[in-house]
Parts: structure tokens; sequence; C-alpha cells
């Protein structure tokens, strides 16, 4: 029978590695266990499948949970923006997910701490009031500076057949002021 020499360095190395290997597979045996547990939690459990899924996007630039969103519209007539409010979260959103999930708005900030959204609508914005032809009347209107919406004000006492081509053809695309007596003065300068 041969005496195996353990003073051999090779015999080390090979008792070494046997060790390694038998220990790795048992630690893997272990934390196999323990990770495959994480999969089974529930919602209740403090687990979020939501929060879970932004794991996805660790090193991507995303939307931080501290950042200051602005919903931004630009009104084509005038011009001007204002803000509007919007209860979207986007928080842990990629800026190719932000792109797809509101792609009828322009985005011109993008980072962790700050997200600028605009997007386009006809017409004027709450600064001013609009004169226009409205079924045969002339009417004030002016957007709500909460909601947006276009509201009627009032209806002015001139009659359309009064006015020359020019001012029903300013009429019926709608004419902006910026307050009553601006209104005032244009319409005294039509009677004149």
């Amino acid at each position: 029978m041969k005496k195996i020499n353990f003073n051999s360095t090779k015999t080390t190395l090979m008792l070494c590695a046997a060790i390694s290997l038998l220990l790795g597979a048992a630690a893997g045996a272990v934390l196999g266990n323990n990770f495959a547990n994480v999969t089974d939690k529930k919602e209740g459990d403090g687990y979020s499948p939501e929060l879970a899924a932004k794991v996805d996007n660790i090193g991507i630039a995303s939307v931080g949970p501290d950042a200051q969103v602005a919903w931004m519209v630009r009104f084509d007539a005038c011009g001007h923006e204002a803000e509007e409010k919007c209860s979207d979260r986007i928080v842990g959103m990629s800026l190719e997910e932000v792109r797809e999930k509101y792609e009828n708005r322009e985005i011109s900030v993008f980072n962790a701490k700050r997200v600028v959204l605009t997007r386009a609508e006809h017409g004027y914005c709450p600064r001013h009031y609009v004169v226009r032809s409205d079924n045969g009347k002339i009417a004030v209107y002016k957007r709500s500076i909460d909601t947006l919406e276009e509201n009627h004000v009032m209806d002015i006492e001139q009659k359309m057949d009064e006015l020359d081509e020019n001012f029903k053809a300013e009429l019926q695309s709608g004419i902006p002021f910026s307050n009553f007596d601006e209104i005032n003065q244009y319409f005294e300068n039509a009677d004149s």
C-alpha cells in the first residue's frame, strides 16, 4: 500500500480545494433557500411589487422620490405657459418610461431632482379675456387659473350686424384682452 505524503505541496493544495468546494456547496444551499423566500413576500409584509420593479432601474437615470415635477401647459395663441395640477406619480421612472407614458408632452428637464413636462393647448392662457362671436352674439371668455377650463364670463350687448367685416373676422378667431377696460376701449373704437 502506498503512503500519502502530506508534506507535498500538491497534496495540500488538493485538500484545500476539496474543503473549499464542500464549504461553498453548503453555503450555497443555505443562502439559496434564503433567497428563494424573497419571492414569497406579500404586500402586507411591507413588500410592494411597484417598489420591487423599480430595482430594475438601478444605474439608469430616473426620477427621485423627492423630485419636483412640473406639469406645464403652453398655450399656442399667446405663447404663455401655466402649471396644471396632476396627481400622477412618476417616481422611479426612467426617461424612456416617461416618454412612453406621456407621449403628448415635451420633456424639457429630466433628472433625479427635477422634471418638467409640457403639453400644448389651443387658445389663450388664464391671463387673458377672450372676446369672440358665439352663436350670433359677442361673448367674453376666460380660463380658470385652477382648472385651465375656459368659462363664459358674459355677453356683450353689441349686435354683430352693426360691426364692419374686419371686426367680425377678428371676432371669429377671438381677440385677447388683459382687462375689461381694454374690451370697452375696443368696442368704443369699433362704434366710431
